[in-house]
């Protein structure tokens, strides 16, 4: 056996758009970390579009085979019949369980390649990133460089990946009755719930300054809607700052001074661990804005880097945020109500 080569067969959550003549599969070939990979997008759907003045269709192509071959020195141990002519694999386990990584997470950079060229450069709503535990990555068929098969590995089987934390809500029976409901009468969705779904999707991608941004700009959308969005407290802020000397207020600068003389109540005072988390969520997003990097001086001048621990502690405070907003918008709402009915 001159190669060892792993193949994955696997279908993507999102098609690739495909205008292309050729009905045979596309196949691509790279190198990563000295293996050779080949990927095969497989024409299954012959269904498409085409304008009335296009000689080429535009189909999809979803079903991806990977191929991943390195050279070893060494072969899998033979597996021999016993008596009742079963044959028993785990004599072998020893022998892929290892490869079984390394020809995967091979398996996996290249796909995310090729995902990355789709989404970044061709501008495709492709899915999210893979990752190795992906079940498919766990069980390749093995063969060597003619096609035979050689073996099998040890049989990996993974529990398929749940989302948890960042605001992840499990859908409970307490849920009927808010299911039913929104059913019934369909509750629009706001800006910054938008948004906010994106930058949680960015965040379980693994993609930090992504989520930072998406964070960043869910929290101002939230916070001037609270304040100059109909029927808010708009005028009496802009009077506010424009007899401090300021143009206009920092979002920050809004959940404290402004907040205080608005509503008679500052985020700051009433929540000031969260607070300085969204401050410090404001400093990242300058950083992420002007040099791509998910990091940040906190009030000591020290530099943090943002991890997935800390994220999710900033979601947790954002969320804070969100709670504090929606109640003194709504004490406001109620109050101007009554000052119009004459009740104050």
């Amino acid at each position: 056996m001159k190669s060892l080569v792993a193949e994955y067969d696997l279908d993507l959550d999102r098609p690739l758009v495909v205008k292309r003549a050729e009905t045979s599969a596309l196949e691509y070939s790279c190198e990563v970390n000295g293996f050779s990979v080949t990927l095969s997008l497989a024409p299954l759907s012959w269904t498409g579009r085409m304008a009335r003045r296009e000689k080429i269709m535009t189909r999809d192509r979803s079903h991806v085979v990977v191929s991943v071959s390195c050279a070893e020195v060494t072969e899998p141990p033979a597996v021999i019949p016993d008596l009742a002519r079963r044959l028993d694999y785990t004599v072998q386990e020893a022998y892929f369980r290892p490869r079984t990584e390394r020809y995967g997470r091979a398996a996996v950079e290249a796909l995310n390649r090729l995902l990355h060229f789709f989404r970044y450069t061709l501008r495709q709503p492709v899915g999210p990133d893979l990752g190795y535990e992906h079940h498919v990555f766990q069980n390749p068929k093995w063969m060597d460089e003619t096609g035979r098969e050689v073996g099998k590995g040890p049989g990996v089987f993974s529990s398929q990946w749940l989302p948890a934390g960042l605001g992840v809500v499990p859908f409970a029976r307490a849920h009927d009755g808010r299911l039913a409901a929104a059913l019934k009468r369909p509750k629009p969705v706001a800006l910054y719930e938008e948004i906010l779904s994106s930058a949680q999707a960015a965040a379980f991608d693994g993609r930090i300054p992504s989520a930072v941004l998406g964070l960043a700009v869910a929290c101002e959308v939230a916070v001037k809607r609270t304040f100059f969005g109909q029927r808010a407290p708009g005028a009496s802020l802009l009077e506010y700052f424009e007899d401090s000397n300021q143009v206009r207020g920092r979002t920050v600068e809004l959940l404290d001074k402004g907040a205080t003389h608005v509503f008679g109540a500052s985020f700051r005072t009433a929540f000031p661990k969260a607070y300085a988390d969204i401050d410090h969520i404001f400093r990242c997003r300058n950083k992420v804005a002007h040099r791509g990097l998910a990091m940040f001086r906190d009030e000591k001048g020290r530099t943090i880097t943002v991890d997935p621990a800390l994220l999710r502690r900033w979601w947790k405070s954002v969320e804070v945020l969100s709670g504090w907003l929606r109640g003194v918008g709504r004490k406001w709402t109620q109050e101007a109500e009554n000052r119009h009915k004459g009740k104050w």
